[in-house]
């Protein structure tokens, strides 16, 4: 918690004194700024787990195109990574293997989605050191999702009414 508010602290702070440079004339060689990093699609959860999980399509899967998957896994303890991936038979290739990955390492996973609808890629990595886990579930959308319905309602004559979303 004390490491949240100093890191909030001191980012309002870099932000007022930002403020300050834009604003006094002849300030702004006192202020040094740091460039953002491109940063990849970063798995849910703790910025600080034990284990990062990060994944990246190589494009927007579609059916029957093969795309690859690349997962980029970093333990913070530096050991080896045990990495388990299931995924349905509805996108194709291996739907359960197990590999030993080195603590700042990657695997590439090619699917060739068979089946339009959401599926779901799920990871489980596990440090070899320590024991500590990190588990996840990778959405893939094949097509385009289904609007979903909201629950009926019931009017004053007693008919069944259903919302549905409207259309652009």
């Amino acid at each position: 918690m004390n490491k949240l508010f100093t890191s909030s602290a001191l980012l309002i702070t870099g932000v007022a004194l930002a403020g300050v440079a834009l604003a006094c004339p002849g300030h702004e060689k006192s202020v040094t700024t740091a460039k953002a990093s491109p940063v990849a699609v970063q798995s849910p959860g703790k910025q600080v787990a034990a284990i990062d999980v990060s994944h990246r399509f190589s494009a927007k899967p579609a059916l029957g195109v093969p795309v690859e998957l690349q997962l980029e896994i970093d333990s913070r303890y530096k050991a080896p990574v045990v990495l388990q991936v299931q995924m349905p038979a509805a996108l194709g290739g291996q739907q359960s293997l197990q590999r030993e990955l080195q603590a700042s390492d990657s695997m590439t996973l090619t699917l060739v989605p068979q089946l339009q609808g959401r599926h779901y890629v799920k990871i489980a990595a596990m440090d070899s050191l320590t024991g500590a886990a990190r588990v996840l579930s990778i959405p893939v959308q094949i097509g385009e999702r289904v609007a979903k319905l909201s629950r009926a309602t019931i009017s004053a004559d007693g008919e069944a009414v259903v919302s549905l979303p409207s259309s652009k």
